[in-house]
């Protein structure tokens, strides 16, 4: 990727991000944002299956933040 392309999608994660929180710096998004899903028994899964939707899709608010997707690891296993 070109440096006028990463200095215009900084610009943009900046500018997105900034409508989210005025916390999170550029050198926050040069770490990875780790998400971990509690683990949980069988039947917690299939009794209450929006919790771990939910869970999961704090990958995606992490992307709100300004993480790019290749930022986000998932942590789902022991």
């Amino acid at each position: 990727m070109s440096n006028t392309a990463q200095a215009t999608r900084r610009a943009d994660t900046r500018e997105r991000r900034s409508r989210l929180s005025d916390k999170i710096l550029d050198h926050h998004l040069d770490r990875l944002a780790m998400v971990y899903v509690r683990q949980s028994t069988q039947h917690q899964v299939l009794e209450h299956c929006e919790s771990t939707a939910r869970q999961y899709a704090l990958t995606d608010r992490a992307h709100e933040f300004g993480w790019s997707h290749d930022r986000i690891e998932v942590i789902d296993d022991d």
